[in-house]
C-alpha cells in the first residue's frame, strides 16, 4: 500500500464552509477525485519526494501543510490553502521552475538526478496546475488517500 495525494481547486467559500461541515469536503473529494478532472491533480505516490524538491524539506505552505487542516468527519485527512496561499505556493513553484532551469544540479535539493527526471513530469503537471488555480482565484485542498 502507498500513500498518495490528490490536489483539488476549490473557492475559499468552499474552504470555510468546509470548517463547519467537513463532510461536505469530503463528498466533493470523494467525488472529484476518482474521476481525475480538471480540477484534479494526482501526486500519487512521489509527493514526498516532490515535496522535498519544492521545499528541501522544510514545512512550508502547500504540499504538507495547509491553513486549515481536516481530519474529523473525513473519509481521509486532508488539509486546505486559501487562494492567497495558493499564490504563495505558485510563486515558490515559479522560483523552483526557475532554478531548475538555470542550474538544474544545484536545485536538486538533495535528490539524484534520475529522481529529479522522474519527478518533472509531475512537478511540471503540478506547476500548471496551481498557475490555474491561482487565475481562477482558487484556493487548493490536498487530500491524503492510502492507494493499493
Amino acid at each position: 500500500m502507498s500513500i498518495n495525494i490528490s490536489v483539488i481547486m476549490v473557492s475559499d467559500e468552499q474552504i470555510l464552509a468546509a470548517r463547519e461541515d467537513p463532510s461536505a469536503l469530503d463528498d466533493l473529494l470523494n467525488r472529484t477525485i476518482p474521476f481525475h478532472g480538471a480540477d484534479c491533480c494526482d501526486l500519487l505516490e512521489v509527493w514526498r519526494d516532490l515535496d522535498t524538491l519544492i521545499t528541501g524539506g522544510r514545512p512550508e505552505l502547500g504540499i504538507r501543510r495547509g491553513d486549515i487542516e481536516f481530519e474529523e468527519g473525513m473519509s481521509d485527512p486532508a488539509h486546505a490553502v486559501f487562494s492567497e496561499g495558493a499564490k504563495r505556493f505558485a510563486a515558490q513553484l515559479d522560483a523552483v521552475a526557475e532554478a531548475m532551469e538555470a542550474e538544474p544540479e544545484k536545485s536538486q535539493r538533495g535528490l539524484t538526478a534520475a529522481k529529479v527526471n522522474d519527478l518533472l513530469p509531475y512537478f511540471k503537471h503540478l506547476h500548471a496546475f496551481v498557475q490555474g488555480a491561482v487565475g481562477k482565484g482558487s484556493g487548493l485542498v490536498f487530500c491524503t488517500w492510502e492507494g493499493l
